[in-house]
């Protein structure tokens, strides 16, 4: 079976990108592809977009654009509010440092970039409707048995009307010492929620999973208890691969854990984490073509610079403009 690192993909999207190098174009490839890439993130002072011509397939063939005027436009109540882009370096762009302007969840927004000689570049999104999911542990559970599980719930304000949150991806990253690098994601990810799509199981199950590493008194307190009691109760889940997309999140709890788990050792810090992320139905779209395609060209993660079977919504151009909110959370324990 052939794992698809949707990670690696997205990192070479959103990381490698701004790799480029400066090729000078001749007069004939004036009419190249342009690529923009933007996550707009709430409660972050600046946003940063990356622009550039598409020469080829890989980053290195990307042309930087620096001569453009970049620009975000939304509407809060009856005003129009704009929010200017300035180059910075390479084919990175940000966003002026205006906390007064930053992006609010369920609002919409429309990108666009003006560049010389070519029509304009347009794209809309609106940002997620998120909500924190907190860890909880069922005390009459802990009372009652050796064993306790830890479940996930989102829990708004009583006083607001609760709203249909936005599509969730979630990811699980930690000092996973079975991966060559520490601070890694987990191969694996399980979950009961009803509402997880199943387009990334791997025909595997959780029964599958099994903690590594050397066992000692210490992992009886934290890992080993939560671990077995959750492969107690979900063995016939089916195991996705890297992540887990939710459709949405409601009040009802829900489980889930990543792995292989390894036994923690006495005096280590124990820093793994869910990554809860919701996007816009925008990046949920993109996210989705940019794992099949690549589960279908088997890690030629090149391809991504090709604009054939991969969503955009850039009108005049390629890539994607949407927006992302994240949540960590820890995992097995509280």
């Amino acid at each position: 079976m052939i794992r698809i690192n949707l990670i690696s993909a997205l990192s070479l999207i959103f990381i490698l990108v701004g790799c480029v190098e400066t090729i000078v174009m001749d007069p004939g490839e004036k009419d190249l592809p342009v690529m923009v890439n933007c996550l707009m993130t709430p409660d972050c002072d600046v946003q940063t977009l990356y622009l550039q011509y598409v020469k080829g397939k890989s980053s290195l063939d990307c042309v930087p654009i620096t001569d453009a005027r970049v620009f975000v436009t939304a509407t809060f109540v009856s005003n129009l509010d704009t929010l200017y882009f300035h180059y910075v370096d390479q084919n990175r762009w940000e966003s002026e440092d205006d906390p007064l302007k930053r992006i609010t969840g369920g609002k919409h927004y429309k990108l666009t970039v003006e560049i010389p000689g070519r029509e304009v570049i347009h794209a809309e999104t609106t940002s997620p409707i998120a909500y924190r999911p907190y860890p909880y542990t069922d005390l009459n559970e802990v009372q009652s048995t050796d064993y306790h599980t830890i479940y996930y719930q989102i829990r708004p304000d009583p006083h607001q009307q609760l709203e249909r949150t936005s599509p969730v991806w979630v990811f699980a990253k930690g000092m996973h010492k079975t991966i060559e690098q520490c601070d890694e994601y987990y191969p694996y990810i399980v979950t009961d929620h009803p509402y997880a799509d199943d387009f990334n199981i791997n025909g595997q199950k959780f029964s599958d999973l099994s903690m590594t590493g050397d066992f000692d008194g210490h992992c009886m307190a934290i890992s080993w208890p939560a671990f077995h009691n959750m492969r107690r109760i979900m063995p016939e889940l089916p195991l996705h691969d890297e992540c887990v997309r939710i459709e949405h999140l409601d009040t009802n709890r829900f489980h889930i854990l990543a792995g292989p788990i390894e036994y923690p050792k006495v005096g280590e810090p124990h820093q793994d984490h869910l990554v809860f992320s919701f996007v816009s139905d925008e990046y949920d779209e993109y996210l989705r073509s940019v794992y099949i395609k690549n589960s279908k060209t088997k890690h030629d993660f090149t391809s991504i610079y090709s604009t054939e079977s991969v969503y955009s919504n850039i009108e005049g151009g390629v890539g994607i403009f949407g927006s992302e909110t994240n949540y960590r959370i820890g995992f097995l324990t509280m």
